[in-house]
């Protein structure tokens, strides 16, 4: 066996930390995923492809904090995101909410593959592409999905899982997350006030 010269190799510190998480959260349309989302550090940049509307209980909750959304129109929105970040804008975390609409455009406009049908492998690597990407970044990452019921394809097993696209495409962006969470809400009774809403 040959010796490698130890300085050809990049050696992972110990010690080192990494300060942000990336995360996936998903539940139920009204659960609260997008409250949950708006609890990650301040000052959080949202690309939104949901309704117009879907930060406003958010704003709410949390009075104090920034919460910037840019609507997504196509796939320039995500190059657009990209640079605004390599910029040096303070942002501490990105979310996208939610990421099977953002899947579902981008099939709309996909080229097509051999069986006429959109390139779904063009789509995920136009999503996966923009997730890893954000690691260059000092950022916390939180995709936002619902749920979704594998009852179609080759490998429907009826399982739940959070609506990222297809399966390959929900494997490999689960694959990047620190913490895969699903959102409930409920509701705490509080003496002398209105009830609580917990997550």
């Amino acid at each position: 066996m040959t010796d490698v010269p130890s300085d050809e190799l990049d050696f992972v510190d110990p010690n080192e930390v990494d300060l942000t998480y990336r995360v996936c959260l998903w539940a139920a349309p009204g659960e609260g995923k997008s409250t949950v989302a708006a609890s990650a550090p301040g000052p959080i940049l949202v690309l939104s492809a949901d309704r117009p509307s879907a930060y406003a209980y958010p704003r709410k909750k949390f009075p104090g904090k920034t919460i910037l959304e840019v609507r997504y129109v196509g796939p320039q929105t995500l190059e657009h995101l990209y640079r605004y970040l390599a910029a040096g804008n303070g942002i501490k975390t990105v979310v996208v909410d939610p990421v099977q609409n953002i899947v579902d455009h981008l099939a709309s406009i996909a080229p097509l593959a051999d069986d006429s049908k959109p390139d779904y492998q063009w789509v995920n690597k136009k999503v996966l592409g923009f997730v890893r990407s954000l690691r260059k970044f000092d950022v916390n990452v939180v995709l936002v999905g619902h749920e979704k019921v594998n009852d179609s394809g080759k490998k429907k097993d009826g399982k739940m899982y959070p609506a990222l696209g297809g399966m390959t495409l929900i494997n490999k962006l689960l694959g990047e997350m620190d913490i895969v969470a699903h959102v409930e809400r409920r509701v705490r009774e509080v003496e002398d006030g209105d009830d609580e809403v917990v997550w």
